[in-house]
């Protein structure tokens, strides 16, 4: 099976309007790779430029740092994840707050890959 690529890195924030923050890529010709729109409350609202911006410079960031990174790997980690904090919520005699957390950090990791809501 083939995987999809993505546009490459680097990325950086491009230009901010009225209701979003464009993200593009680093090296020209710039394409456009997507938007970040704000989080204003409905009933006509402006949107809240520093989350706009914080959202788009986080985005950014974290695409960057995984350049070259295999995704599938990541995704393969989590479940890891998922299954280990599983093991210890069954294994493990603890408190009822170590299982709480446990049980929490298996669900964080399933919700990562998709296979939670």
């Amino acid at each position: 099976m083939s995987e999809t690529k993505h546009s490459p890195e680097p990325w950086r924030r491009g230009e901010e309007h009225e209701t979003k923050v464009e993200i593009q890529e680093a090296a020209p010709p710039y394409r456009l790779i997507l938007t970040v729109h704000g989080t204003g409350r409905l009933g006509g609202c402006s949107p809240d430029h520093a989350v706009m911006d914080a959202n788009a410079r986080r985005i950014v960031a974290c695409v960057n740092a995984c350049a070259g990174l295999d995704i599938g790997g990541m995704e393969t980690e989590s479940l890891q994840d998922a299954l280990f904090a599983l093991e210890v919520l069954v294994d493990d005699d603890e408190s009822v707050a170590a299982r709480r957390l446990a049980i929490a950090q298996g669900r964080h990791a399933l919700r990562s890959l998709g296979r939670l809501p």
